[in-house]
């Protein structure tokens, strides 16, 4: 299973669907996720680069639980430059930002567990309050619950201009202005963008339409957690396909292909791989987190995981080391030239009577060497 597998599904369901398909997958496996970027849109014009004339029909295989939520305009934009119509497939999740990428698509192609998520956008800044637990991180704050705050005061029976004034003041006492201000301007730009992508279907939906899907996908789902089953998702008035039975196989099969290369339900845990490693430090080189592939081409982004056990050495330490002598040497005897492998002997033993007698404060992840690289099929 792996490169091959995938490649014969991608052209089967070209063929299934008279189209041309480019997947994009991101892994949300445990302790490694990767989000949709700003760098997406170059990926995918070298997949699209170098017809003559436009496709009649694009299809784009999804995978993700969202990321940067000016990518999807920027990636629907260069869609319709190379296509006549765009559609998604979404076998599964399509979270956020990839639910922004959907409703851009002039038909969504719902599996039967294929989940869209709120709109509602979670933003961090460096004006956001400091978590108080994980040192040198900010709070990410949703759009939505500083609105909710205004409407639980209310609830509350405080709806005099006064009173509000005062629950708002109490509210900047907690949250920098500056953090508030750039959340609403988060807000317009998210109803912005979303009106901006279904205008741009092939058959664009009145202006009626797009204010309520654009409303019940910010205001109405009171949880960004919750998936949006295509049931669902039609009722609110996306364009939702069920696709046939071979489809539906196809597609699932083809997701599942990627959720064994991506490990997506083998959590990353950096305890436990230390503890497996029987070390403090230990390098995960060259960890697949997405993929971005057509018929053409096969892009994987990658990257090294840095896994780090921080130990606090105690006040007080009791090393007792017990080293053996080259044979038949005494102290006295030992020469230079046996000195440094002695020496070396020695500080491996207290290094490792200081690690059992050290605790460890946390265990430390780090990402280093991120990109996206190109290869061949073959």
């Amino acid at each position: 299973m792996g490169k091959a597998e995938r490649l014969d599904l991608i052209k089967k369901i070209q063929t299934k669907r008279n189209s041309k398909l480019v997947t994009y997958v991101l892994t949300d496996r445990p302790g490694y996720n990767v989000f949709i970027g700003s760098d997406t849109p170059r990926i995918f014009y070298e997949h699209l680069d170098g017809e003559t004339t436009k496709f009649p029909k694009l299809d784009v295989f999804v995978y993700s639980i969202g990321g940067d939520t000016s990518a999807p305009w920027r990636i629907i934009s260069l869609f319709r430059e190379f296509a006549e119509e765009v559609n998604i497939l979404v076998p599964f999740r399509a979270y956020s930002a990839a639910t922004l990428l959907a409703i851009g698509c002039d038909s969504i192609v719902m599996g039967k567990k294929g989940e869209l998520g709120p709109i509602d956008p979670t933003v961090n800044s460096e004006f956001n309050p400091v978590d108080p637990i994980v040192q040198n991180r900010t709070l990410a704050i949703n759009v939505e619950d500083v609105t909710s705050y205004i409407e639980l005061l209310k609830k509350f029976g405080i709806n005099e201009q006064k009173e509000i004034g005062e629950g708002f003041t109490k509210l900047t006492q907690a949250v920098n202005p500056v953090a508030l201000g750039y959340i609403n301007r988060h807000y317009s730009f998210i109803r912005m963008v979303a009106t901006k992508l279904l205008k741009s279907h092939r058959t664009p939906f009145d202006q009626t339409k797009i204010q309520k899907i654009v409303k019940e996908l910010i205001e109405e789902i009171y949880f960004h957690g919750h998936g949006i089953a295509r049931s669902e998702a039609k009722d609110i008035g996306l364009n939702v396909i069920h696709p046939d039975a071979e489809l539906e196989y196809l597609m699932w099969e083809l997701f599942l292909e990627y959720e064994e290369d991506l490990q997506l339900n083998n959590p990353l845990n950096a305890e436990d791989i230390l503890n497996d490693n029987k070390t403090n430090n230990h390098i995960l080189e060259a960890i697949a987190g997405g993929y971005i592939e057509s018929e053409k081409y096969t892009h994987i982004f990658q990257g090294d995981m840095k896994l780090k056990a921080k130990r606090a050495i105690p006040q007080a330490v009791t090393i007792n080391v017990n080293f053996q002598l080259p044979p038949g040497a005494t102290p006295n005897q030992v020469n230079q030239h046996q000195l440094g492998p002695l020496q070396q002997q020695i500080t491996q033993l207290v290094m490792e009577e200081l690690e059992r007698q050290s605790d460890v404060l946390a265990f430390e992840a780090r990402l280093t060497r991120l990109n996206w690289h190109k290869r061949k099929w073959s």
